[in-house]
Formats: C-alpha cells, sequence, structure tokens
C-alpha cells in the first residue's frame, strides 16, 4: 500500500500545476486539513438595540489521510472582518475533535461585535452582518486552517433565518444504475479500478425558497443554490482516470474540476452517473467526505468508508 500511495502522490504532485491539469486536487487528504466549518443556526435573527444576539453553535470537520483524527486541539477566533485574521487578543472558543474529526463549541458574540461589524460593512450589512471566525487545529505537528463567517440579522416583521441544510445519505452508481447507498458515517464497497458516480442525497427540505431584496430595492423570490465539495484520502481519486491493460493513466483534462459539483436546480435533469465519479486502485479501507453549501451560509458534511476490493492496479505518471 506505501509503494502504490507514493506512486498516487507522484502521480498528482509531479506535474506542473500551472501548465499541466493533472495535479494535487484539493480534495485528496494528504495532511491534516479543517474540511469545513458548520454554524447552527446558520443565519441568527438579532435584537441589537436590545442587545440581545443568540449563541450559535459551531463545529469544525477536521479530517487527515489516516481519516477522522481524534482529541486534535481546535481553536477559534472571532472578530470584525480582517483580512489578516482575526488579531492577538480576539475573543476565543476551543474544543477537542471527537471519534468522527469533529470538534464542537459555542460561539457567543456581544452586540456590540455585531455592530462593529456592521459598521466596517461597505454595504452595511446587506445580506446579513457577517462576524469572522477563524479556526485551526493542531496535531501532529501540522497546522490546518479555515474560516466562517456567522451570519447575523437584525430581527424585523417578516425577516425568516435561513434554515440549515442537511445530508440524509449517498447513492453509489455505475453505468448509470445505482449499487450501493450509505447513510452519515456509513460504508460502500467499492471494486479497484472502476469509475462510481457518487450522488449525494438532500434531507427533505433542505433546500429553500425565500423572498430577498436586491441592491435596487426589488423584491425576488428565489430558490437556494447547494453546490457539494468531495474530499477523500490518498487512495481514492475523484474524475475519469482510465485504466487500460491493468494500468491506470490521468486522463487528459486531469482532475481538475472533478471534486465539485452543484445539484440540479428545479427541471434540470438528473445526472444518469452520479454528480462526479469516484475510484481506487488499491485493496485497503479508504475514507470519503461530502460538504454541501446553500450558499446562503448554511454548510452540512457526510463522511463515509469505503471498502477497496479487488486486483492492485499500478498507477502511471502524468499523461
Amino acid at each position: 500500500m506505501k509503494v502504490l500511495a507514493a506512486a498516487l502522490f507522484a502521480l498528482l504532485a509531479g506535474c506542473n500545476r500551472l501548465s499541466d491539469p493533472c495535479f494535487t486536487p484539493g480534495s485528496l487528504v494528504t495532511e491534516l486539513r479543517v474540511l469545513a466549518v458548520r454554524a447552527d443556526p446558520p443565519e441568527v435573527l438579532v435584537d441589537l438595540d436590545g442587545g440581545t444576539v443568540p449563541p450559535v453553535e459551531v463545529r469544525a470537520l477536521v479530517a487527515q489521510p489516516e481519516g477522522a483524527p481524534q482529541d486534535v486541539p481546535v481553536r477559534g477566533r472571532l472578530c470584525v472582518p480582517a483580512d489578516g485574521g482575526c488579531p492577538a487578543g480576539s475573543p476565543e472558543v476551543a474544543s477537542s475533535t471527537d471519534t468522527e474529526g469533529v470538534a464542537r463549541f459555542t460561539a457567543q458574540v456581544d452586540a456590540e461585535m455585531v455592530r462593529a461589524a456592521r459598521d466596517s460593512d461597505p454595504l452595511l450589512g446587506y445580506g446579513g452582518i457577517r462576524v469572522q471566525l477563524d479556526v485551526e487545529a493542531r496535531g501532529g505537528g501540522a497546522l490546518a486552517q479555515a474560516r466562517k463567517m456567522l451570519l447575523y440579522t437584525p430581527q424585523a416583521p417578516g425577516v425568516q433565518a435561513n434554515r440549515p441544510v442537511e445530508l440524509r445519505g449517498v447513492a453509489i452508481t455505475y453505468l448509470g444504475s445505482v449499487v450501493g447507498a450509505a447513510g452519515p458515517a456509513g460504508s460502500v464497497s467499492l471494486q479497484v479500478g472502476f469509475p462510481y458516480g457518487v450522488r449525494p442525497l438532500l434531507a427533505d427540505g433542505s433546500i429553500e425558497e425565500y423572498d430577498t431584496t436586491t441592491l435596487d430595492g426589488q423584491r425576488v423570490h428565489l430558490i437556494e443554490h447547494v453546490s457539494y465539495s468531495f474530499y477523500a484520502t490518498p487512495l481514492l481519486l475523484y474524475g475519469d482516470v482510465r485504466v487500460e491493460n491493468g494500468r491506470a493513466y490521468s486522463a487528459t483534462g486531469g482532475l481538475q474540476g472533478s471534486d465539485v459539483a452543484d445539484e440540479p436546480g428545479p427541471g434540470d435533469p438528473q445526472p444518469a452517473n452520479g454528480l462526479v465519479r469516484l475510484q481506487g486502485f488499491n485493496q485497503s479501507l479508504q475514507f470519503a467526505w461530502i460538504v454541501a453549501r446553500d450558499g446562503r451560509g448554511a454548510v452540512a458534511w457526510m463522511p463515509f468508508e469505503v471498502d477497496l476490493f479487488g486486483q492492485d492496479i499500478p498507477v502511471s505518471g502524468c499523461n
């Protein structure tokens, strides 16, 4: 396994990312990573006149090449949005990852910080007032960082806060047919060297319809747009990698862009073979994650195990 892993790293990292589409994709978890940060509720209704700001429950999803890391310290800093990151002395929250690689903590922002964030915004909080949360995880000498904007909206008649988006499972397809499925933290079995389709499944009610006011004052009715990012440990690859004569080659066009996708909109055709393709090249137990975002601050994720079986396939260099 270690020999093949090294070959895969050479395949993915040995090319010039500026001139060759075969480069290490962002979906490949080769080191400690913070894959996503979730806030519940995703949009908080606040009473700034009365100084009432409800707390936000925050979860940070941490991953590593071996899967979900446990007992990794995670710290968050809260501040008015700042390009250089939250300065020293900013309010902090902290926790450690559990067996699922998730750190949980409560972020309590006061009304003064929310007002300051609104006043520093060129749009004065249009679309919500954003408070910055900088997250960092440290484990095994590695440092992983991420940023999340917590969203606060002043209470007003008719204002409805954004609700969470949720993932209920994933369907695995091959040549247009469903050949497997898993719920959150479940497991699927994939045969080595075959490109399987991955189709995330949203929970009912995850996609909302809502009314909002545009910058020119027009009232419009919209439907949420959900997008996905896909991640996996090193012996899994997203994208169309061709296999010929028992050897795998990177496809022309490479792996770039093959690890992100959009949920089809109302009336759009459903994909025949998943939103993305996933395949492995070595009999082993690997790990994958799907992260969903609704474009209005809501985030959800779903981890699942991938049991690869079959004959190992050697990996050639960039082609």
